[in-house]
């Protein structure tokens, strides 16, 4: 009988046919930061906190998710939501927040609300 002290590792995930991608449904938490197109002090100006709420509140609704926290910095906005059914899709939930809210302060901006990356956890 044949022996051998060789042991082969699969060098990838695929390549064992297990994916380990993750899909972003169901009722996980993330940590979001959403960067503004451009850095200024875009943030300190009331309408413009309040536009980008309304548009939070209605995402998130539609979606199913909660809104635990969230900050306006001068720059940037940070989240903690979390999706509150396995549907709950937080791929689908923040693109639709950002489009929706980019598009309402387009006009007033003249240009794009956010940056193409963000930061999630």
């Amino acid at each position: 009988m044949a022996t051998t002290n060789e042991m082969h590792l699969p060098s990838s995930a695929e390549e064992s046919g297990q994916t380990h991608r993750f899909n972003y449904l169901g009722t996980h938490r993330y940590l979001i930061t959403l960067p503004a197109f451009k850095p200024a002090s875009l943030f300190k100006e009331r309408e413009t906190v309040l536009a980008v709420l309304d548009v939070l509140r209605e995402a998130s609704w539609n979606h199913h998710f909660d809104v635990y926290a969230y900050s306006f910095l001068p720059d940037s906005l940070i989240l903690i939501v979390r999706g509150k059914e396995e549907t709950s899709d937080m791929k689908q939930f923040l693109a639709t927040f950002r489009h929706a809210s980019s598009e309402r302060m387009e006009a007033r901006l003249r240009h794009p609300l956010w940056k193409k990356k963000y930061m999630e956890r």
